[in-house]
């Protein structure tokens, strides 16, 4: 006797169907470079549209690269003009299933190879088309993002709040409970304020979650005092970026990571335009970008960067 399915299984569904392909490709080299393309070409956009020639410094990047101001006349247009070029022709090599420049020169070393090994005849496998439906899977991207801002936003400053409370006797914590309140004051348009909050989500990310790393591991490699940095870096699929591998019981990864958590804390003290120290907002800015690095290992690159932002235009709406 047979017995037939009553339901389609929840796989079998669509949406079913596009949480399993979310959970494959979230960070795929592809759709890293897409979301990457999509929240650069909205910063700028956007701040070319609300652009205020009374406004200098229109995010904390711009703060960063203020010495090149001074050259430099678009601030950060030039660099998101070179991401978004680089990113969107590797887009076009993988939708039509190109091979780019490391693709075929790995093509020709392996036809020299074969035919060293005799098989003249040999020849190399041709790429797929990577055409997988992203504009379904966007929003299940920006969801899980949204959830992730949601719960930091809402809970964070409480858990850093109680930790003062039971840690020190007497602690003064400013109303807006973070250094976001000043940017507040500071851009009344909230076209800019939508635009902050991209351009923070993709180049503050690159910055401290994938650079400040990479210089870490360098100076491990260059100087002796520097030894205790010295870790296996993995590959960002699609991004120029690596990023510290976790192994159990490791000693120097645990110093990467604290030294990396303090760098990040700090640098909202050390820089023109820059808030006045403070040990809760020290101790939030160090947890969150702990947070960060946990979401950029599990869940990935896309994932990390729309959380950011969510997470900044989630401050400039409710603080």
């Amino acid at each position: 006797m047979v017995f037939k399915r009553l339901h389609t299984p929840f796989y079998e569904r669509p949406i079913g169907k596009a949480l399993q392909d979310y959970d494959k490709y979230r960070n795929h080299r592809f759709v890293n470079r897409f979301h990457s393309v999509i929240i650069l070409i909205l910063y700028e956009v956007i701040l070319m549209l609300s652009w205020d020639p009374d406004v200098l410094k229109y995010n904390a990047i711009d703060i960063w690269f203020v010495l090149l101001h001074s050259y430099i006349q678009f601030g950060t247009l030039l660099f998101s003009l070179f991401f978004i070029i680089t990113f969107s022709k590797h887009l076009y090599y993988d939708y039509f299933g190109l091979k780019d420049g490391k693709e075929r020169k790995k093509d020709r070393e392996d036809k020299k190879k074969k035919e060293k090994e005799g098989k003249k005849d040999w020849k190399p496998e041709k790429k797929k088309p990577f055409q997988l439906n992203l504009w379904y899977l966007f929003p299940i991207t920006f969801a899980e993002a949204f959830l992730w801002a949601f719960l930091i936003f809402a809970l964070l400053r409480y858990v850093v709040f109680g930790f003062l409370v039971i840690s020190l006797d007497e602690i003064h914590i400013q109303t807006a409970l973070d250094g976001v309140w000043t940017l507040k004051d500071y851009h009344t348009n909230p076209f800019q304020d939508l635009a902050i909050a991209l351009g923070a989500g993709f180049y503050e990310e690159y910055i401290f979650r994938g650079l400040l790393f990479m210089l870490l591991v360098f100076l491990a490699g260059q100087f002796k005092r520097f030894s205790q940095f010295k870790i296996n870096l993995k590959d960002v699929p699609g991004i120029p970026l690596r990023y510290p591998e976790y192994k159990r019981k490791d000693n120097k990864w645990v110093t990467t990571m604290l030294w990396a958590t303090l760098i990040y804390g700090l640098s909202s003290y050390v820089l023109p335009f820059s808030d006045v120290p403070n040990i809760y907002t020290f101790l939030y800015r160090c947890a969150f970008g702990f947070l960060m690095y946990l979401i950029f290992v599990y869940r990935g690159w896309s994932i990390l960067i729309w959380t950011h932002a969510l997470y900044v235009i989630l401050y400039f709406l409710f603080v």
